[in-house]
């Protein structure tokens, strides 16, 4: 086959080429009126259909708490506003006009005031549309550890706290209660060791302990293991005091509604009565035991003495009541009546039942630390007549001892108490005798469970917001009244209504 020059090629080509559209050319052109005509159909569709149509510009459902606005975009969504920080040219950096919207249900706390960079609006780290199930609390640890693994460069304040890079002991500091070996605050005596020993029996004494039978027959049944008699021991366990609060349907968030695993607070009604009563004369003849109620003052506990030993005194002594009385001695004469008068015998015998109370070993100071007012000794702070002058130091024991961070009792209810708190054991090696003892476990304890699956251990969840929140309350002025604490024993609380973000 002879050799074509280029010339020859050339010539094949017509020379008005670009005057007729080829085969791609119409093709281009046809896809081209077809996106178009779809593009226009879909904006009219959705102008005829409203709302129903928004949907469909939706990439997906909102989660469960959020379920009530699936049809309403309008709820969180402003028109040709982003609804989170952008990096768009045309759009100011840091615009959030809808964070405002949610703040109308959210009353969150505002981001670290110290934080050199923080995120610009909500969306930037809670995400929605991820489906029903999704979780908007659950930040992955890099939102987190983005600034808490290098704090010193993200501060505008030099900081005490520790860089954290992830949870396990050479990227997580020790717990501080842990790490600064803190006591405990509380002004309360107590020994585990003694009450979580049968029968709360000392050893070297003769005493066979604290048995049924000294117990009233209405609690015996509470403290009564299977197949024991009342001349058996009283045998206390954790859950004789310790006790997860009941779910209360209250979803106030953050980990304060009582069903969220927080220990009731152990109180002398519910736990401490049934052995330590407040009684201060036994029952004689037809007259019952004196019972002091818990928790008045000594100034009204010594008026509620003085009125019952008054009254008991007139019962022994009726004759008194018909005794006759001169209005005044004959002047030059004095009172032939040598008898110690009515009000000696009753300020003694009030005087003695105080101390009974304030100085016995079965009383209020076994439990509880007095402070005497105005410099005097607690030795003088008895006196004939008078009301006692000290007051009783608020046993202010913690409700909640990790207040930075969550821990729910009830998701760790399949663990034996003596795992975390083996110091409450009376056979313990660490048993704890003093009340400042702190049984609180150190993060090794924590990392046998929350860690990568190993063949040891590990496998439960360990990011960040398994234990920690952000938007705390202790930053939210609105909200610096609410305390956990109070929640869980029922204070009332002020700006009860309002809720943060967990």
């Amino acid at each position: 086959m002879p050799h074509e020059t280029g010339k020859q090629r050339a010539s094949k080509i017509p020379l008005d080429y670009f005057r007729h559209a080829s085969p791609l050319d119409r093709w281009r052109l046809w896809l081209a009126i077809i996106a178009l005509a779809a593009t226009l159909a879909w904006i009219g569709w959705a102008v005829v259909n409203g709302k129903a149509a928004q949907l469909r510009y939706s990439p997906g459902p909102l989660a469960e708490a959020h379920a009530l606005w699936d049809d309403q975009c309008e709820a969180c969504h402003i028109p040709f506003q982003p609804i989170k920080a952008t990096n768009l040219p045309l759009v100011a950096r840091g615009t959030r006009p809808a964070d405002e919207r949610c703040r109308n249900c959210h009353a969150g706390a505002p981001h670290h005031a110290m934080s050199i960079a923080v995120p610009d609006s909500c969306a930037d780290c809670h995400h929605e549309h991820a489906g029903r199930n999704a979780s908007l609390v659950r930040m992955p640890d890099f939102t987190c550890v983005q600034c808490h693994a290098n704090l010193a460069e993200h501060s505008t304040v030099k900081t005490l706290y520790k860089n954290v890079e992830r949870f396990d002991l050479n990227h997580h500091p020790e717990f501080s209660l842990i790490r600064e070996k803190a006591a405990d605050p509380g002004h309360l005596k107590f020994n585990h060791q003694l009450h979580m020993s049968p029968g709360m029996h000392v050893a070297g004494k003769a005493d066979p302990g604290w048995t049924l039978a000294k117990l009233a027959p209405s609690d015996r049944g509470r403290y009564r293991l299977a197949g024991q008699r009342d001349t058996d021991r009283v045998v206390l366990e954790c859950g004789s005091c310790h006790r997860i609060a009941s779910a209360s349907g209250n979803t106030l968030s953050g980990g304060a509604d009582p069903g969220s695993g927080h220990m009731q607070p152990v109180t002398y009604e519910n736990d401490c009565r049934a052995c330590h009563p407040l009684s201060v004369e036994a029952a004689r003849g037809d007259q019952p035991s004196i019972e002091i109620v818990h928790g008045q003052s000594p100034a009204v506990v010594h008026r509620r003495l003085t009125e019952d030993y008054l009254g008991r005194y007139l019962a022994e002594q009726d004759s008194i009541l018909d005794a006759r009385v001169e209005s005044m001695p004959l002047p030059g004469k004095l009172s032939p009546d040598k008898t110690l008068p009515v009000r000696n015998v009753i300020n003694a015998r009030v005087l003695a039942a105080e101390k009974t109370l304030y100085q016995g070993q079965q009383s209020c100071a076994l439990c509880h630390e007095l402070k005497p007012t105005g410099g005097i000794e607690l030795v003088e702070a008895l006196t004939l007549g008078q009301a006692p002058r000290f007051d009783i130091v608020k046993t202010a024991v913690p409700a909640v001892w990790f207040r930075s961070a969550k821990f729910n009792h009830t998701a760790h209810r399949s663990m034996q108490c003596r795992d975390c708190h083996a110091g409450a054991y009376a056979d313990s090696p660490a048993a704890s005798t003093h009340s400042s003892d702190v049984m609180i476990p150190g993060i090794a304890n924590c990392v046998q469970c929350h860690g990568p699956p190993s063949a040891q251990a590990g496998g439960a969840r360990y990011d960040c917001t398994e234990c920690h929140r952000y938007h705390g309350r202790e930053a939210n002025p609105g909200l610096s009244h609410f305390d956990i604490e109070s929640f869980i024993s029922g204070s009332s609380l002020k700006n009860a209504a309002k809720v943060d973000s967990p």
